[in-house]
């Protein structure tokens, strides 16, 4: 992951090569998180371009969960969000990428 945020700092998207993926997509009311997952098979290539890691905390302020939401294209034609890292597929290999 340190590798993959230096290459993004330094301007540069990251092309990673995937067997089966999720994309998912947030919705933030404010009082509640609601997270749409869709998983896919088969093999694919997206362009990753940055990330956000959100941290999830109970009523306790304890907490629950820490994500990764990588923002890409997906080149898929009416599919867009993010993909969420160390959730469902593998990444197979990564590349970053200098743009001309």
């Amino acid at each position: 992951f340190d590798e993959f945020d230096a290459e993004l700092k330094d301007g540069k998207p990251i092309m990673f090569f995937l067997s089966g993926y999720t994309f998912v997509s947030v919705n933030d009311s404010g009082n509640s998180v609601a997270i749409t997952i869709n998983e896919y098979t088969g093999n694919h290539i997206i362009v990753a371009y940055g990330y956000q890691k959100i941290d999830y905390y109970d009523a306790n302020n304890k907490l629950i969960e820490s994500n990764i939401y990588i923002f890409v294209s997906t080149g898929i034609e009416n599919v867009s969000g993010f993909y969420l890292l160390n959730y469902g597929g593998n990444i197979n290999s990564a590349k970053a990428v200098d743009i001309i």
